[in-house]
């Protein structure tokens, strides 16, 4: 957590990432201070998320934070929520004024391969992206969100997509 918070100091991450390595962890105060307002961030964000939520099944959500600064905290909001929901979620911001990312994280038991989710999004926008099957992200133009939102939805899997309930 707190790298989330240090995510622009990469001499300090790194020097972090060394002591962890070589001896053991341990943080000091100031460190420790970091690690809990990240996790502050992160529980508020995550509220916020809540609120936000503009597609929802039984098993999956779609979130839109598009006007929400969340960028270093995207990643580790989306796990929470898919932890806190036990939903696949689909957590859409814009990390600068010209780009859309949609960042997804899936319950470690849910049989989904959200990148396969994902590709049929990129293909029809021209977005970028890649990841695993439980976590995956694409970047794409904002102009494209509406387009991508729809095709999101038109591409989940028929356990995700059943029974959804719309509000965008």
């Amino acid at each position: 957590l707190m790298l989330a918070e240090i995510r622009r100091d990469e001499q300090r991450k790194t020097q972090l990432v060394r002591r962890w390595a070589r001896k053991g962890l341990t943080l000091s105060d100031e460190e420790k201070a970091l690690a809990d307002k990240a996790r502050m961030k992160i529980e508020k964000l995550a509220r916020k998320a809540m609120g936000s939520i503009i597609y929802e099944s039984e098993v999956a959500a779609v979130i839109d934070m598009r006007n929400t600064r969340i960028a270093g905290y995207a990643g580790l909001t989306a796990s929470k929520l898919s932890d806190t929901l036990n939903k696949t979620v689909f957590l859409a911001f814009n990390p600068n004024p010209w780009q859309t990312v949609i960042t997804c994280r899936a319950p470690s038991e849910t049989p989904v391969n959200l990148p396969e989710i994902l590709d049929k999004v990129s293909s029809t926008i021209g977005a970028a992206g890649g990841g695993h099957k439980k976590a995956a992200a694409i970047r794409f133009p904002q102009e494209k969100w509406e387009k991508a939102y729809r095709t999101l939805l038109e591409n989940l899997s028929p356990q995700h997509s059943q029974h959804g309930k719309n509000t965008y």
